[in-house]
């Protein structure tokens, strides 16, 4: 193939590739959209923090968008070609499928590096600003919940009142805290004074209280504890989304160093050190997976068809549902035990690449890509449609 066909083709899978990316990525933004709203028109979190939020979780979208985008990219190029008429044209001038599929692997290798770095750097880069981000939203929110002579119930099975709020300390006077997270010890809390804190290391809030009184309920009304102290310090668990993050220990915030210390440490945690394994894999996997999908998207696109857009579009989303229901499977067995990491999580990539390979085999000799049962069954159903053309 030459360069000027080379391009052409790359042109045509870039433009639908483009398009696969901004739509897949708005697809997932959708589903922070009324949370992040919600953020900061009822909760009054500052709009300068839901954009940090929204900047650190960029990565880990892109990180499964561009294996789909890059399949629909494929299928819908090739798709678009076929209909047009100018696959035909080109197989008629001598160039083969393996010839088409070249510069098809080039541009998938190259996604598939774009792919690799998104998961090694920029995941755990957006992981780990995500948790600061919502560290600072949730003391942002915490502050301004806790509004004087107010039953705040913005907390987690928690009410806290408030009776005075200095304004030039932040000191709170006058502090009631009713704590029924714990089941049947259930806790209220009177203090004179407190304070509202934070830990980063952890990424937790808590109210300091000093000198006041404890009072725990047990199993029944006689059943109960009164405590006298000097100091108390009562975890805060804000109610809903504050952009609330993992703990900086999840295996998705680690970088390749700390995934290669946490497996090191096999002996001392075996737990974290297979969840760190069954990370790694997992990234590298979905990193092939642009170069696998588009394998199979070459032979899935040369198909006629009338509709190449949408029949194009509906074959790739129901191929990525199947690679990612593959790697949710993967996922599970590899936590469970019951198969090992490398292998449960490079299932889905070993299932398309055996698919992707037999059916480029049968596209090169002019042959459907389907089974022969799928391929007649197709045919029977467009014989009873006399609109359809075959």
């Amino acid at each position: 193939m030459g360069k000027t066909l080379r391009r052409y083709l790359l042109r045509q899978i870039g433009g639908a590739f483009a398009a696969g990316i901004a739509i897949f990525t708005f697809v997932l933004f959708v589903a922070r959209v009324v949370d992040l709203l919600e953020m900061i028109f009822a909760r009054g979190v500052p709009g300068l923090l839901v954009l940090r939020l929204l900047i650190c979780i960029i990565p880990t979208f892109l990180e499964a968008t561009l294996p789909m985008a890059f399949l629909l990219g494929v299928v819908v190029a090739v798709a678009r070609l076929v209909a047009d008429g100018e696959v035909l044209a080109l197989r008629a001038s001598g160039i083969n499928v393996s010839q088409m599929l070249r510069p098809v692997v080039t541009i998938g290798v190259l996604v598939s590096a774009a792919t690799l770095a998104l998961a090694m750097t920029a995941r755990p880069w957006g992981h780990r600003e995500f948790q600061r981000t919502a560290f600072a939203i949730a003391k942002t929110r915490a502050s301004a919940a806790l509004r004087p002579r107010f039953f705040n119930t913005d907390f987690e099975r928690m009410v806290v009142y408030v009776d005075r709020i200095d304004a030039d300390s932040g000191t709170l006077r006058g502090v009631v805290v009713s704590d029924e997270r714990a089941a049947g010890h259930e806790m209220t809390v009177f203090a004179k004074t407190g304070h509202l804190g934070g830990r980063e290391d952890s990424n937790s809030l808590f109210l300091q209280l000093l000198d006041g009184t404890s009072v725990t309920g047990g199993r029944t009304a006689l059943d109960y504890d009164v405590t006298n102290f000097r100091s108390l310090d009562v975890t805060l668990q804000l109610r809903s989304a504050t952009g609330k993050a993992a703990s900086g220990g999840e295996p998705g915030a680690m970088d390749l160093s700390e995934i290669r210390s946490a497996r090191a440490g096999r002996a001392a945690d075996g737990n974290a050190a297979r969840e760190a394994t069954i990370e790694l894999h997992r990234r590298m996997a979905i990193s092939a997976a642009p170069l696998v999908l588009a394998l199979i998207g070459l032979p899935l696109g040369m198909q006629p068809t009338r509709s190449a857009r949408s029949q194009g579009a509906g074959i790739s989303i129901a191929a990525i549902l199947v690679y990612y229901a593959l790697l949710s499977l993967g996922t599970a067995l590899a936590r469970s035990g019951a198969a090992p990491p490398a292998a449960a999580l490079w299932m889905p990539d070993a299932v398309f690449a055996t698919a992707a390979s037999w059916m480029l085999a049968r596209t090169a000799r002019d042959l459907s890509p389907w089974p022969a049962a799928l391929t007649g069954a197709r045919l029977a159903g467009l014989a009873r449609r006399p609109d359809r053309r075959v």
